[in-house]
C-alpha cells in the first residue's frame, strides 16, 4: 500500500484517541499525539491528498474538520514516503469496529482549475552547529516546508511545517558532528 490515513478511536499504547498516517511499510509514519479527538454522533469531513513529484517519494497529507465548519488551511498530518514506495494506486474507505456511514466522496485531480506548477525553491542556506542544522530557503509562491534527511539518500527522517509561506526555515536535530548528511527540500503550494 502507499499510505493510509485514519482515526483510531480506541486506546493505544499511549492511552488516547489518535490520527495517523500509516506508511508503505505498514508502520506509523506520523501521528498527531492525540491532539484532535472526534465525538460520536458528529459528522466530520476527512480530506486526504497524495502527490508524487517526479523523482521523489509520494507526499501524504490528512486533515479532518467538523461538517459545516470552514475547511482549515493547514493539514493535520503530513509525511513523505521513500521513492521505493508505490507511486500510484487506488482508494479504499473502511470503517472497522464502528457503525459509520460515508457521505459524498470526491476524487479531484490536484491542480484542477489552476496551473499545476510546483513552487520554485531558491536561496538555500544551512547554519550548522554540533548536533543540528537550520536550513532556510525561499519559494516563488506560498508553500509548505519539508526536509527529508539522513545518512544516505534513503533519508529516513522528515521534518515539516504545513504553514504556507515563501520564507522557510526548518531545524534538523539529533545530528552527529563531523558526519555527512543528505537532505532534500520540498514544498507544496495550496491548490
Amino acid at each position: 500500500m502507499g499510505g493510509l490515513g485514519w482515526h483510531r478511536y480506541g486506546l493505544n499504547s499511549s492511552g488516547y484517541d489518535h490520527f495517523n498516517i500509516i506508511g508503505a511499510d505498514g508502520e506509523i509514519a506520523v501521528e498527531d499525539g492525540g491532539a484532535k479527538t472526534l465525538s460520536f454522533g458528529t459528522t466530520y469531513v476527512f480530506k486526504m491528498r497524495v502527490e508524487t513529484p517526479a523523482g521523489q517519494g509520494s507526499w501524504y497529507r490528512l486533515k479532518v474538520w467538523q461538517q459545516g465548519a470552514e475547511e482549515p488551511a493547514a493539514w493535520d498530518l503530513e509525511t513523505q514516503e521513500a521513492t521505493s514506495a508505490p507511486q500510484n494506486g487506488s482508494l479504499l474507505l473502511l470503517a472497522h469496529h464502528v457503525d459509520a456511514s460515508f457521505g459524498n466522496v470526491s476524487i479531484i485531480p490536484i491542480g484542477s482549475g489552476s496551473p499545476d506548477v510546483p513552487p520554485v525553491i531558491s536561496n538555500i542556506n544551512a547554519v550548522v552547529s554540533e548536533s543540528a542544522a537550520t536550513v532556510s530557503w525561499t519559494t516563488d509562491k506560498a508553500a509548505s516546508s519539508m526536509i527529508a534527511y539522513g545518512l544516505d539518500t534513503a533519508y529516513g527522517t522528515v521534518v515539516s511545517d504545513a504553514t504556507l509561506t515563501t520564507s522557510h526555515s526548518l531545524t534538523l536535530s539529533g545530528l552527529t558532528a563531523e558526519t555527512l548528511y543528505h537532505y532534500e527540500i520540498s514544498g507544496i503550494d495550496s491548490l
